[in-house]
């Protein structure tokens, strides 16, 4: 195609310009498409590995494979704990079995929006945990860390004689850091993140329901070293961009196989029958390191620990179970350390109904009368936390009466 264009100087000359064809500009574009999903889904596998590899790809195929949600909708990738909750999930589906209600607020806990900076009449307990605490199959409200913040923002005496100095607008804050899957590698790195930010009076932790399960040949720790030890893959994974894309991946038709849907269901057969060609998430002597550093995390800190020993059905039924000997590991680290205890094995143990407070075909989690009698066993040890004033005890003045007789 010819086309006069004039110059400064007055002349005009005539140049020739190329036309493509249609066709070989729908090829170039094509292929332009075809590098950049390329490279988005070489992005991902990086980010992400095989489903038998990638710890985020591996709690999205359980999810995926226990319950009607999909996990894109609830977690998300993190550099450091695999994942983490999506900030401001409500899941509204009546039918949901695994998440119910609020999922988490705006910074990612399971509660209603708080200010991270405390108040100074506020004193502040912090949950972190997994998702017995988190509170799978029920609404946020009936989780032990909700009515455990309710029973004690009730309670006069406990506001009164044992958070002191008291003051008429003192109050008790509970923050769910709780998330389902997470194992004790999990909340000790995100403790070592968010601690110092929550600023916290108290913590517990929930942990041993998942470091004994298998779900590859690597520990958690082995999982973290593999993905440190590639410069690109550890690049890509501070890059928001790239998490996004491994997203897209893990939800494209591409990778949603046979094969993740079979790992998945062998994976959650080994939470209630172990094969011991997998590897347990974390063994038994890490997770005890692992309980040594929270605790020592903790002491830095100055805040009181209180370690939450959570049963399954068959340790509320008094039968033997795989958590025993973590368990044991917690007792032991607790005399080590003199940490306190909330023994809500104990608690189930003692009632025996307690084994018809876990939700249909589900042996850990349970519903909101089995997290009132956690959220009691919390509540006992707070009394070691916090021990009452029996002078200011006696100060307590029943309701309806005056403190100055001028004053009625």
């Amino acid at each position: 195609m010819s086309k006069q264009i004039s110059h400064p100087d007055g002349s005009r000359r005539t140049t020739t310009r190329r036309v493509i064809p249609a066709k070989r500009k729908a090829l170039f574009a094509g292929l332009i498409v075809l590098l950049f999903f390329g490279g988005v889904e070489l992005a991902a596998r990086l980010v992400a590995g095989s489903a038998s590899e990638g710890r985020f790809r591996q709690i999205s195929e359980i999810v995926s494979f226990l319950s009607e949600e999909e996990s894109a909708l609830i977690l998300e990738s993190d550099s450091e704990t695999f994942w983490k909750l999506r900030p401001n999930v409500v899941i509204s589906n009546p039918r949901s079995i695994l998440f119910q209600g609020r999922v988490s607020n705006s910074l990612g806990y399971r509660n209603e929006d708080f200010p991270l900076d405390r108040p100074k009449s506020t004193t502040r307990i912090v949950c972190f945990g997994d998702s017995s605490t988190f509170g799978i199959g029920t609404p946020q409200t009936d989780t032990w860390p909700a009515q455990l913040e309710s029973a004690l923002n009730s309670d006069a005496d406990f506001l009164r004689t044992q958070l002191l100095p008291a003051s008429p607008d003192s109050r008790v804050e509970v923050v769910n850091a709780s998330a389902p899957g997470y194992t004790s590698y999990q909340i000790l790195r995100r403790m070592r993140r968010e601690l110092p930010l929550l600023d916290p009076d108290v913590v517990f932790i929930t942990c041993a329901n998942n470091d004994f399960w298998r779900w590859d040949d690597r520990t958690d720790a082995q999982q973290a070293e593999r993905l440190a030890g590639s410069p690109v893959r550890n690049a890509l994974m501070h890059s928001r961009a790239f998490q996004l894309a491994s997203e897209w991946y893990s939800r494209s038709g591409s990778v949603a196989s046979t094969r993740d849907a079979e790992w998945a269901r062998k994976a959650s057969l080994n939470y209630f029958d172990p094969d011991e060609a997998w590897t347990p998430r974390v063994p038994l002597e890490d997770f005890e390191s692992n309980l040594q550093q929270i605790a020592f995390l903790c002491e830095e800190q100055k805040v009181p620990l209180v370690l939450v020993i959570w049963p399954d059905q068959l340790q509320a039924a008094g039968k033997w179970s795989v958590r025993v000997n973590y368990h044991a590991a917690m007792f032991k680290v607790a005399s080590q350390r003199g940490l306190l205890v909330a023994d809500v094995a104990t608690a189930f143990q003692r009632r025996p109904w307690s084994v018809r407070c876990y939700i249909p075909n589900d042996i850990v989690h349970v519903n909101a009368e089995g997290n009132r009698i956690a959220a009691e066993a919390a509540r006992n040890a707070l009394d070691q936390v916090f021990p009452p004033d029996s002078t200011l005890q006696q100060l307590v003045i029943p309701a309806g009466f005056a403190s100055d007789p001028t004053d009625r």
